[in-house]
């Protein structure tokens, strides 16, 4: 099954400020310093303001990154290469990317759900803030499972979560025996896309428990954090 598109709702904007309070913040208002030994961050809600420039600033690096990408792609073709392998050494890469060359051994301990209609930070904000609605349908699939989409592309055309856009929100790595979906486990972490990468320190304070992994990052933590998580089944330190 196909990943949907997430996209903006009006009114969204009236949540920004209440995301401590709900959503994926939820747990840390619950803890208690005391109680579990270990200091708590206090989430600092993003305004509109700091929203709007957010947005702002990764537009003009989409447009910036694009025009990159088309003039390595030119340069490929006339010097008979016939593909982009050149990559600029001061562009990073794209979601869609990395996710492609994702190891499936990692990409299908992840249930993902891609983001790429409307004001997507937005949308972001508002799953974060309230987490997955289960009384409507929620579509999601592993992050890289090369098999099923190869299966998908052959019946449909098209496989894979949604990487074009600007997140791909995460489910904890799958542990056995454990019911793999988001719906039922809540959002733990989220891709970025190279567009974004300044947001991320402002994300991090808005969401102190929630993982936001750069796009070229991505074998890397994912990989990381599946160690963690291995080791923690394990009941090792």
């Amino acid at each position: 099954m196909l990943v949907n598109e997430t996209t903006f709702k009006e009114g969204l904007t009236e949540n920004i400020n209440v995301q401590s309070l709900t959503g994926s913040n939820r747990e840390l208002t619950n803890q208690s310093g005391s109680e579990s030994g270990v200091k708590v961050e206090t989430p600092k809600p993003l305004s509109e303001d700091e929203t709007k420039s957010l947005r702002q600033t990764a537009n003009l690096k989409k447009r910036e990154y694009e025009a990159t990408d088309e003039r390595v792609y030119i340069n490929s073709i006339r010097n008979g290469q016939g593909t982009s392998s050149e990559q600029d050494v001061d562009t990073p890469t794209s979601l869609m990317v990395e996710r492609v060359s994702l190891p499936d051994e990692i990409g299908k301990r992840f249930d993902a759900h891609g983001i790429t209609k409307g004001d997507q930070l937005m949308s972001l904000i508002h799953l974060l803030n309230n987490g997955i609605d289960t009384s409507r349908p929620f579509h999601s699939m592993p992050l890289r499972d090369k098999k099923i989409e190869d299966d998908s592309y052959t019946a449909s055309g098209s496989a894979g979560p949604y990487d074009t856009g600007g997140f791909i929100i995460l489910g904890s790595p799958v542990k056995s025996g454990q019911d793999s979906s988001m719906s039922s486990g809540g959002i733990k972490g989220v891709l970025v896309n190279r567009e974004w990468n300044g947001a991320i320190p402002r994300l991090k304070e808005a969401y102190p428990n929630v993982r936001f992994i750069r796009a070229d990052e991505m074998q890397v933590e994912l990989g990381k954090w599946v160690n963690e998580v291995d080791k923690e089944e394990l009941g090792e330190k």
